[in-house]
């Protein structure tokens, strides 16, 4: 599944409901999370659980482009319901 917020719509919190919506069944299932994101998505995932584990930069002007690109490998452990609801404080 691939996830991007249009320039006009971030900040809203879009991307932060989407990815909810796939945590909950993920959590429900038993089933751990593995994403590749951009650096400006980190706080986001920190947010919800998910540990950086790797980063991957490719230089462009090998491939004709400038700058670099640069991939970030993070994975998130299911949780059970209980413990997110302590942390939320609504239990």
């Amino acid at each position: 599944m691939d996830l991007c917020t249009a320039p006009s719509h971030r900040g809203l919190w879009l991307a932060s409901r989407l990815i909810a919506i796939g945590l909950e069944r993920a959590d429900k299932e038993g089933n751990p999370c593995f994403l590749s994101g951009s650096p400006m998505g980190v706080p986001v995932y920190k947010k919800k659980w998910f540990e950086e584990v790797g980063r991957m930069s490719i230089e462009l002007g090998e491939w004709g482009g400038e700058g670099v690109h640069v991939h970030v490998a993070m994975i998130r452990q299911p949780r059970s319901v209980e413990v997110e609801m302590e942390v939320e404080g609504k239990k």
